[in-house]
């Protein structure tokens, strides 16, 4: 495997742990308010710089 194989897969594993960090906070918090996570719609932003 490159260097370029190894660095996306090392990004793609990254965003997948973020993902479903965010997920599980989401979670947490709209049973900690008794809501349904269903309620709750995560957007994605991103940046070119």
């Amino acid at each position: 495997m490159d260097a370029t194989m190894t660095a996306d897969a090392d990004i793609e594993q990254q965003v997948s742990e973020n993902f479903s960090a965010a997920r599980t906070a989401i979670f947490d918090a709209a049973r900690d308010a008794k809501r349904s996570p269903d309620d709750v719609t995560l957007v994605a932003v991103s940046k070119v710089q």
